[in-house]
């Protein structure tokens, strides 16, 4: 995903405003975005934060569980242990990452 070509900002008065990136701020961008692409600190980051959405779903793979909650949660699981290959991966968006089903 390319990166933003504005940015927001809180002027003196509090209220957001959007301005224009100069071609130094959205080369600056990229360079940085390239490195996190490739970051292995960053890389595990993500990761770990997958390993936490996974571990916390765990309960509703139990066998005791009904299938209302397991087949959806299933999806879900799988969705996130597929985030490796999303074409953003690692540099997620948070619409990005799936929404955990409400059961």
């Amino acid at each position: 995903m390319p990166a933003a070509t504005t940015y927001e900002y809180i002027d003196s008065d509090g209220s957001i405003q959007t301005a224009d990136m100069t071609p130094e701020m959205i080369e600056a961008e990229n360079a940085h975005r390239v490195f996190l692409s490739t970051d292995t600190a960053f890389i595990n980051v993500q990761k770990q934060r997958r390993t936490e959405l996974l571990k916390k779903c765990d309960w509703t793979q139990g066998v005791d569980v009904p299938d209302a909650i397991k087949n959806p949660y299933q999806t879900y699981r799988t969705a996130l242990r597929d985030l490796s290959t999303h074409s953003n991966w690692p540099l997620l968006e948070d619409d990005d990452w799936p929404t955990e089903p409400e059961v």
